[in-house]
């Protein structure tokens, strides 16, 4: 299965992606403008030393191993965060608790994308310059 992670309004994939179907090819197409990554990605399962991934893209569940190559087509990087705990009462340790949160997070998509990313694809994430 070809995964092709792209802008919603991108045309060209969505040209491809007609080709795609009619000569039959299976492949899932995620606008990251319209997806979570807390949504998308299930689980993250550890075993033996290997890791497995669990996605879930409008009710299509999948694995990394499913996925044969992808196709990055004018994505960024996800800048989404978790939601911040509001309900400790301490200022500090809210504060702190909330920069960790976001901090890991940030850690399991760069994990995420780095083990999709080893598989046979084209194109590359554009981030922005540090900074920013």
């Amino acid at each position: 299965m070809i995964l092709i992670l792209a802008k919603k309004n991108e045309q060209s994939v969505s040209e491809v992606a007609l080709w795609l179907n009619k000569n039959k090819v299976e492949y899932i197409r995620v606008n990251f403008e319209d997806v979570k990554i807390e949504q998308f990605v299930e689980k993250i399962e550890i075993v033996n030393g290997f890791t497995k991934v669990y996605f879930n893209h409008r009710g299509r569940k999948f694995t990394d191993t499913e996925i044969s190559s992808i196709w990055i087509r004018h994505a960024s990087m996800p800048n989404q965060l978790p939601r911040e705990i509001s309900d400790i009462e301490n200022d500090i340790i809210r504060n702190s608790v909330n920069l960790n949160l976001k901090g890991e997070y940030k850690s399991i998509i760069k994990s995420v994308l780095s083990l999709i990313a080893k598989k046979q694809n084209i194109g590359d994430f554009y981030t922005q310059p540090a900074g920013t």
